[in-house]
């Protein structure tokens, strides 16, 4: 498989999330390119903030209410999700 190259996305995506919930007036640029929206706009708004961790037992719930209204066809353990070397 390609556990090498997940493991860097997965260090990437929270580190760039890491960057974000840091540096929002350095990542204000990067939203009005990203975004059209005006400079000025996107400084006044709030923001919510990026995941720096993940759980797998408050992921559990997630995936057991998705399988009790359809979402998906049933519910599996969330540790699946998670990679373990």
């Amino acid at each position: 498989m390609h556990s090498k190259v997940a493991i860097k996305l997965a260090g990437a995506i929270y580190e760039s999330g890491h960057w974000a919930n840091r540096n929002h007036d350095a990542s204000t640029p990067l939203l009005a390119q990203y975004t059209k929206m005006a400079p000025s706009m996107i400084a006044r708004m709030h923001r919510g903030r990026f995941a720096e961790s993940s759980n797998v037992a408050l992921t559990q719930p997630v995936i057991d209410v998705a399988a009790t209204y359809g979402f998906i066809p049933q519910p599996f353990p969330a540790a699946e999700l998670y990679y373990r070397p």
